[in-house]
């Protein structure tokens, strides 16, 4: 990407009589150590009307010399310095691979299409604010967090150019104004209620022993779909009373080329798992190994959740095939996959559930993250606190008794308030 050869010592001024409009040029001088003998090297700076401007030039490529903020001139574009980045800093570093893969898309499908053209060292903040206009308003648009992840992605890049490669002087990604900011968690959360997810869990027992074991781990454990799709049968415990499952990996990529990659924060954890779940995961182990007896193209790779063939379960099929008939079937409120998740902490919470065990169950890195997702309650407890607005009068053996309960979390100091009527 840089010629690490050359050496750049000095920096003169040039007069060209044929050019009337810009006679005056600077040029850096040095050589290149790359072979035995040195070689002399020049680079051309620019040219200027005047000499005053020349010799203005010249004094600042000097400075930045002896500061050691110099930077060689460059003519190569965006679109090969990104190439060269995603090949030797993304899928060469230590990237996961749907990282990877994300970071490939965006370069080649938005940024080389609308910057890839623009030297690199003429990209300004000007033109990345120009990109995210673009990207607001036009028919390919797209949303706020989005934005925000292009953002992260083109900063991180031309910092490497600025820091490592030395072929930017400042990052113009610093300097944009309106940067993106995604909105977390503005949208409301949509979960099952108990009743729900009950129905989900006894609809998947009709439709077979793996849908059965597979929909109430996620409402169980609160996994994600990866996590789920990628576990492995020696990670689990099936001891009766002592059943557990251990989270070391999550699947990445699915189809015939399928790959494991760690967990999103990186860290196992240890999940115990009631004896309902245990007996479904036998009831399936049982119908696998039959599967797996009579069927010759079955590769046995130890996954929990298969295909016909070995193979671990695809997991876009999952959501707009099998799920999306599971929830039809079962007559509840159409909800993504992953608000299974959210489902399992909201009910967790509502129940009274420490946050803190609630964050190590989900994986996270924090209970601050947990509290900024789930810091909600439900919509039977918000309309019983709207009911108790108007009731005068409360009997102590009322059996209807509804518990609202309200869950903040500020500077790891957590508030609970239980109104009972």
């Amino acid at each position: 990407m840089r010629d690490e050869g050359v050496k750049y010592t000095g920096c003169i001024v040039s007069k060209n009589k044929m050019n009337k409009s810009k006679p005056y040029a600077v040029i850096l001088t040095g050589y290149s150590s790359g072979g035995r003998t040195p070689k002399r090297k020049q680079a051309h700076i620019g040219t200027f009307k005047t000499k005053r401007e020349a010799e203005a030039e010249r004094a600042r490529q000097i400075t930045a010399m002896e500061a050691s903020t110099f930077v060689p001139p460059s003519d190569i574009l965006v679109k090969d310095y990104l190439e060269y980045w995603i090949k030797e800093y993304v899928s060469g570093g230590k990237y996961k691979i749907r990282t990877v893969e994300a970071y490939d898309s965006v370069v080649r499908n938005h940024f080389i299409p609308f910057l890839g053209h623009i030297s690199l060292q003429d990209l300004s903040e000007r033109d990345i604010e120009r990109y995210f206009a673009t990207k607001r308003r036009d028919e390919d648009r797209v949303s706020e967090g989005t934005l925000q992840q292009h953002y992260a992605i083109i900063h991180k890049a031309l910092k490497v150019a600025t820091n490592s490669l030395r072929l930017l002087s400042v990052n113009p990604a610093e300097r944009v104004e309106g940067k993106p900011r995604g909105k977390r968690n503005s949208k409301v959360t949509d979960t099952w209620s108990r009743e729900e997810v009950e129905r989900v869990i006894a609809t998947a027992d009709k439709m077979g022993a793996r849908q059965s074991a597979f929909y109430h781990m996620a409402l169980e454990t609160g996994m994600r779909k990866g996590e789920l799709c990628g576990l492995h049968w020696g990670d689990i415990s099936l001891v009766p009373g002592a059943g557990e499952i251990i989270v070391r990996g999550q699947l990445v990529k699915a189809g015939p080329n399928w790959s494991i990659g760690t967990p999103k924060n990186g860290r196992e954890r240890r999940l115990p798992i009631s004896e309902e779940l245990v007996e479904r995961l036998i009831r399936w182990r049982s119908e696998q190994v039959i599967i797996r007896s009579v069927t010759d193209s079955y590769e046995d790779h130890d996954f929990v959740f298969t295909s016909i063939d070995g193979s671990p379960l695809l997991m876009n099929n999952l959501g707009q095939r099998e799920y999306a008939k599971l929830v039809k079937a079962s007559g509840v409120r159409r909800i993504r996959f992953h608000d299974m998740r959210h489902t399992n902490a909201s009910l967790l919470i509502e129940a009274g559930t420490e946050v803190k065990l609630v964050s190590e169950r989900l994986g996270h890195s924090s209970t601050a993250i947990t509290m900024d997702i789930y810091c909600h309650t439900s919509a039977s407890a918000h309309r019983a606190v709207a009911d108790s607005m108007w009731r005068k009068k409360y009997k102590k053996d009322d059996i209807s008794v509804v518990e609202a309960i309200y869950q903040y979390g500020e500077d790891n100091k957590e508030v609970a308030q239980t109104y009972k009527h």
